[in-house]
């Protein structure tokens, strides 16, 4: 009824352990921890999975959502009660577009990859996609963004984060210039808690609407 996996190599994910539906719908957790130099993560659809942790994978260039026997389609989302995921020193990646797959994500942590550009990748979501839309993060309370120089975007337009409580950013995010918010985009903006202790880069930053702009001086 509950598995909980902790993985020392990713060439075991989406292999022999997945294989069965029965098996991966009983799977609510899992850690990946690389010791060998995988390139590409490859992460079966897991109706279960409710946490992912992906730690320590120096080589890891790209995290891909692979085609079961029981879910042929990539369009819509696959992780339906995935809702916490932590991404931390992962040099090689560039983008975590799979997350568009976990439409119920409340925390995400993202931090120590040095070469992550965007969060969600316009160019992949398109290609994947195809003519579907998905709106994602409508459920995320929590986003920590710490320690990646290379990111400069979340996503390319504005999102409605309806139920964000924390976004924290280091100013180890220089390149990060424009975030995912407009005038819409949180109901409760006096409930919404931003923490970032470099003042300057908030100066640089474009589109923190009026009211969060108060809540930023009222915090620092």
């Amino acid at each position: 009824e509950y598995i909980t996996v902790n993985i020392s190599s990713s060439t075991l994910v989406g292999e022999t352990l997945f294989d069965d539906p029965r098996m991966g719908r009983c799977i609510k957790k899992v850690w990946i921890r690389e010791k060998e130099p995988v390139k590409v993560l490859v992460l079966p659809d897991l109706d279960g999975l409710c946490y992912i942790s992906i730690r320590s994978c120096k080589m890891l260039e790209e995290i891909k959502i692979e085609k079961t026997p029981w879910n042929k389609s990539l369009t819509s989302p696959c992780f339906s009660i995935l809702t916490r995921v932590i991404i931390a020193f992962c040099d090689g990646l560039k983008d975590l577009t799979w997350l568009l797959f976990a439409p119920n994500l409340a925390h995400l942590r993202v931090a120590d990859s040095v070469q992550l550009e965007e969060i969600i990748s316009k160019e992949k979501a398109e290609s994947v996609l195809e003519n579907n839309i998905i709106i994602p993060f409508q459920k995320l309370e929590f986003l920590y963004l710490t320690d990646l120089p290379e990111l400069k975007s979340i996503y390319w337009n504005a999102l409605p984060f309806q139920r964000l409580r924390k976004l924290y950013i280091r100013s180890d995010c220089p390149k990060l210039r424009k975030l995912p918010l407009n005038s819409k985009s949180v109901l409760n903006v006096e409930k919404l808690v931003i923490e970032c202790h470099d003042k300057e880069w908030l100066k640089r930053v474009d589109c923190f609407y009026t009211f969060v702009m108060r809540a930023l001086d009222d915090q620092l």
